[in-house]
C-alpha cells in the first residue's frame, strides 16, 4: 500500500537527478513551489501526504520506481 510506503529524501533526489531535472523544474511541472520541493527532498515527513503522493505519481509518470524493503525506501529504477 502507497501509504505505508515511506519514500525518503535522498530517493526524490535521486529520481530528480536520474531524469537530470532542477528543483525549479520539477516544482513548475507539478504545480509547487521550489521550497517544497526543498523541504520534501530534505525530509519527506515535512510535507503534507498529499504532496508526497502527487510528486511519487509525477516521478512514476516519468518511469521511475521508487524501491522499498518493509515500507522502507531503499533505492530506485526504471
Amino acid at each position: 500500500m502507497v501509504n505505508e510506503e515511506k519514500i525518503s529524501g535522498s530517493q526524490l533526489r535521486a529520481a530528480r537527478s536520474w531524469l537530470d531535472l532542477s528543483q525549479d523544474e520539477v516544482a513548475a511541472e507539478t504545480s509547487l513551489t521550489r521550497t517544497t520541493i526543498v523541504r520534501l527532498e530534505r525530509d519527506p515527513s515535512a510535507v503534507q501526504e498529499r504532496t508526497r503522493r502527487d510528486v511519487r505519481k509525477f516521478y512514476e509518470g516519468k518511469g521511475i520506481r521508487f524501491l522499498f524493503r518493509e515500507g522502507i525506501g531503499v533505492g530506485l529504477s526504471t
